[in-house]
């Protein structure tokens, strides 16, 4: 807990008798601000949520995913296949098929890897679920495959997807995503860089300096929360532009 958290406890201690609590100030700002972001020349309201998103001034990358994908999900009309278990922990019911091998979800009817599964002809859903590809994150029995080989496996088969990829977290899929070549000429690529701990800005291209994934001083200051753990700058891979996204690599 950290000395701000003993301080306001003590100094509630003769205030809640009177049913007054002090909170800090981001505490009351969150919910009378309209936190907004832009991408591909539109503007989204951020996107919170209490399972695995934070709120301001301590926000997941899912801030920005979340409301993108809510965005696209709403202009497909097309049935989506999603890999990785994401929607059913926000939006249950929203998305029918859901293939994940590891998530204990309900809504998981699939328990395979995107490797067994045929994407032709499918639309595609995947929030932050790449960048596990090929990491010791998750075992299977299967043969070891890396991100590389589902992002083609993807644009190999899939005619219409929207993709978020934590950026900094594996070096395959930085290194995947840093080369324009390895991307179709229908595939939009997009970036979205975190400026303080709850804005999100776009960004013209992959960010070349580079993007530390997580914040140590933030993981120092909150070391029982997920705090600090989060990225700081994904990327956005969508064929079929249900987002209109007109940034290209």
């Amino acid at each position: 807990m950290s000395l701000r958290q003993v301080f306001l406890n003590v100094l509630n201690i003769p205030l809640k008798p009177a049913g007054i609590l002090a909170v800090p100030r981001w505490e009351i700002q969150w919910w009378t601000s309209a936190r907004k972001f832009s991408f591909g020349n539109r503007e989204y309201p951020c996107f919170y949520h209490a399972y695995n998103c934070g709120w301001p001034p301590y926000v997941s990358e899912r801030t920005v995913e979340l409301a993108l994908a809510d965005a696209w999900l709403s202009s497909v009309e097309a049935n989506v296949i999603e890999i990785g278990a994401v929607t059913p922990y926000y939006w249950p019911g929203r998305v029918s098929t859901i293939i994940d091998p590891f998530d204990p979800h309900s809504s998981v009817m699939q328990r395979q890897s995107m490797f067994e599964v045929d994407l032709t002809g499918r639309t595609v859903l995947a929030i932050s679920t790449f960048e596990h590809i090929g990491t010791d994150d998750y075992s299977t029995n299967t043969e070891r495959k890396t991100s590389a080989d589902a992002m083609r496996k993807l644009f190999n088969e899939s005619p219409s997807f929207l993709v978020t990829v934590p950026l900094g977290y594996s070096p395959s899929v930085d290194g995947f995503l840093s080369d324009s070549r390895n991307l179709p000429i229908d595939v939009s690529v997009g970036f979205l860089r975190r400026t303080t701990g709850s804005d999100w800005t776009e960004i013209s291209g992959f960010p070349t300096d580079g993007v530390r994934y997580g914040d140590d001083k933030l993981r120092a200051e909150f070391p029982d929360t997920s705090i600090g753990r989060w990225a700081n700058a994904i990327a956005v891979l969508e064929r079929g532009n249900a987002l209109r996204s007109e940034v290209k690599v």
